[in-house]
């Protein structure tokens, strides 16, 4: 059996392993699980007209702008730049490294809607020695001394380039322009294998579209095999040599080499539960959850019964990630994400899901939630007649003050403020909410003005969170403004 335990983080996130390490990144800090505490490794939030481009979480080269501060494209790195790297001043959707020693590497270049280019350079020099057009999806496969890409609009296709540029060969695709939210559709290789999903339309997932998914040989782009899933296939996963399927009507695995069924159910949930992934935690388990669902499910492969059903607390609004799988640490530990319910809100907060194998956990179990630091949120009259909002927080840690405090306040505004039009009854608070901290409870080597310019980030996080969801104070007048004083 399993057991489930849940961090919460400020915004949406996206959990990464690497090298044996946990990163986790949100729209504003790039965190490292560090002796069970998250660390923040990098803001992200400072306000800036140039394009920032700075080192993540020694995994790639991260760029942002201040026009776009949801826009993170990156280049892989397979570990740490060097003393003499040059920082990249081209904004990579994804990219690998050919040769380590030299830092040799082939990136997508995203210049615009529509307009990307490949390109090749070393990391030594801040500019590519070679650019070709053309329009791919940000993922690139290494295979032997090519690469493999999958091209978009124009160039819908699978494509092969060697390590000069030169296409190798070229397989055109019937659907591009897919979006994606949970819905890979970039180009997965088992060995000589190339596997990929072709939906007509991929985004949300809501309403699916029938699905084609195929493989073709990574040596020349011969078709191997090829399948048209039905309209209500969420996902076609591939792990390993096998693909795994969820649908609203089974749940499959498929032989990636051959695209033969090798294992099936039909279905056994409920008319509002929307299978979202199959994913196997082993050989043994299988892991199936809902589309908007606050609940998991693990199934014995072997007899088809199921072992374990796992819950979020319904109070949290959480739900089991539908844009990710979990992510494998060991052969016992996972690392996976939660999503706010309703997604469309989902910059409200999120948080990270640790899996853990514990044979003596029961059938059925709710996921803990780390609790919140100790505090009070609490609203006054003032002379106007309007409310305003004291929060006040008692913790040890000023990283986990910060995080919560902008967890907590924009919790405050999602549920009493105003989203595009008023649809709410007259709410009368102006928006200022006041954030008293603790000073005498906080264990750290700063000054008081290191203290109080680190808690400028709340400030500065929220406030920018809030005007970007057009998220106003209840008097539907003002935005929503914070001071922070530490006492």
């Amino acid at each position: 059996m399993y057991k489930v335990a849940v961090e919460e983080f400020e915004s949406t996130g996206w959990a990464y392993y690497f090298q044996k390490e946990v990163f986790f990144q949100t729209r504003n800090y790039v965190y490292k699980y560090v002796n069970e505490v998250w660390l923040p490794l990098h803001s992200l939030y400072e306000d800036t007209e140039e394009q920032e481009i700075v080192t993540a979480f020694e995994l790639f080269w991260q760029t942002s702008t201040e026009q776009d501060k949801d826009l993170h494209t990156y280049l892989s790195l397979d570990k740490s730049p060097l003393d003499d790297v040059h920082q990249i001043e081209l904004g990579y959707l994804t990219g690998v490294l050919l040769e380590q020693e030299q830092l040799n590497y082939v990136a997508v270049d995203y210049q615009g809607e529509n307009d990307n280019h490949l390109v090749l350079g070393t990391l030594t020099s801040s500019s590519p020695s070679k650019s070709v057009p053309f329009c791919a999806y940000n993922k690139v496969i290494p295979y032997k001394n090519n690469f493999i890409v999958r091209g978009d609009y124009e160039d819908a296709s699978l494509c092969c380039f060697d390590d000069n540029l030169n296409k190798v060969w070229q397989i055109p695709l019937k659907y591009s322009g897919s979006a994606l939210r949970g819905l890979p559709c970039f180009p997965e290789r088992y060995e000589n294998v190339i596997y990929i999903n072709m939906p007509e339309n991929a985004w949300y997932q809501r309403k699916p579209t029938p699905m084609d998914i195929g493989a073709f040989s990574a040596d020349t782009g011969e078709a191997l095999w090829h399948d048209t899933l039905p309209c209500c296939a969420r996902n076609a996963d591939l792990h390993g040599s096998e693909v795994y399927i969820a649908s609203d009507y089974f749940l499959q695995i498929r032989d990636v080499t051959t695209g033969e069924i090798i294992w099936d159910m039909q279905p056994f949930w409920q008319e509002d539960e929307i299978p979202c992934h199959l994913y196997p935690l082993n050989e043994q388990d299988l892991l199936v959850n809902f589309q908007f669902k606050n609940k998991v499910l693990i199934i014995n492969r072997i007899d088809k019964t199921i072992k374990q059903t796992i819950t979020l607390p319904e109070k949290s609004n959480y739900c089991f990630s539908t844009t990710s799988l979990p992510v494998k640490l060991s052969e016992t530990r996972w690392v996976w994400e939660v999503e706010f319910t309703d997604f469309t809100h989902n910059t409200r907060n999120s948080g990270v899901v640790f899996i853990d194998l514990d044979e003596n956990q029961p059938n059925e179990i709710e996921a803990v939630i780390k609790p919140r630091p100790s505090h009070k949120l609490k609203g006054k009259t003032v002379g106007n007649g309007e409310k305003e909002y004291f929060l006040d927080m008692k913790h040890h840690d000023l990283d986990e003050v910060i995080r919560y405090c902008i967890i907590i306040i924009k919790n405050l505004a999602h549920d009493k403020g105003r989203i595009g039009l008023p649809n709410k009854p007259d709410r009368k608070h102006n928006g200022k909410v006041h954030v008293t901290i603790d000073k005498r409870a906080l264990i750290t080597d700063k000054n008081d003005d290191e203290i109080n310019e680190s808690l400028y980030a709340i400030k500065a996080i929220t406030e920018h969170a809030l005007q970007k969801l057009n998220i106003t104070a209840g008097n539907k007048i003002n935005n929503f403004e914070i001071d922070i004083q530490l006492i």
